[in-house]
């Protein structure tokens, strides 16, 4: 049986450690990659999203403690034809929440309306339609005084409310939006006592809805 030779030991011993040095080169090289693409998409993504903060805009126009209907504008300062994404949370008295339906949120169609009374009639105003049902995790919420974005539960958490139960999907509700002053009714008939109605403005990104703000509105008085 032949015997390797100082030399050809040597030989191998680089080898094996070139290879070694190799493949721990191309893992960093992969890992810093893969930090790097990483950096790149929140970047995107945070500037995606504060642009949208700073474009969307909510207004209380009304509220109607008669019929239980609340009125609302929304309007993009970029004017682009970019659609809301919203959710509408109803809290009631004994400090319980309850989300409405994306039916109970109408839209005003100024080109669908014949007698100038907004939402006279139903077709003048149409239903926001449901965009996605997602469980919580997929909802994202930046805390107040925070950087970081955390599921809509441990936010609820945070502010001492009940978190959604497992298994629980949110409805988006999507109203159309072609520029201007978007005049949007919520209805909140038949929900019990609802002292306050919370707008939830979301961007979607990726797989998740983000929201932007919680604009907050006191329907007693």
């Amino acid at each position: 049986m032949s015997k390797l030779s100082l030399g050809q030991t040597d030989l191998i011993t680089v080898m094996v450690l070139t290879g070694v040095a190799l493949l721990i080169g191309i893992s960093v090289l992969a890992y810093f990659q893969t930090l790097s693409s990483t950096s790149t998409s929140e970047i995107e993504r945070e500037n995606i999203l504060n642009s949208e903060l700073a474009a969307q805009v909510v207004r209380l126009i009304s509220v109607d403690e008669t019929s239980k209907n609340m009125w609302l504008l929304l309007r993009r300062l970029d004017n682009a034809s970019v659609n809301f994404f919203v959710i509408v949370e109803a809290k009631l008295v004994g400090g319980d929440t309850e989300l409405l339906e994306c039916g109970r949120i109408s839209y005003y169609v100024p080109e669908l309306d014949t007698d100038k009374i907004v939402c006279s009639e139903p077709n003048e105003c149409p239903p926001a339609a449901v965009i996605a049902s997602l469980p919580f995790r997929n909802f994202l919420v930046r805390p107040e005084g925070s950087s970081n974005w955390v599921d809509i539960n441990v936010y609820r958490r945070s502010v001492g409310e009940s978190p959604y139960p497992p298994g629980y999907r949110l409805g988006v509700c999507y109203v159309a939006y072609k520029g201007g002053n978007q005049i949007v009714r919520v209805d909140y008939s038949g929900l019990g006592d609802v002292v306050e109605l919370r707008i939830y403005l979301l961007k979607q990104f990726g797989n998740d809805y983000y929201v932007l703000r919680i604009y907050r509105s006191l329907v007693r008085s």
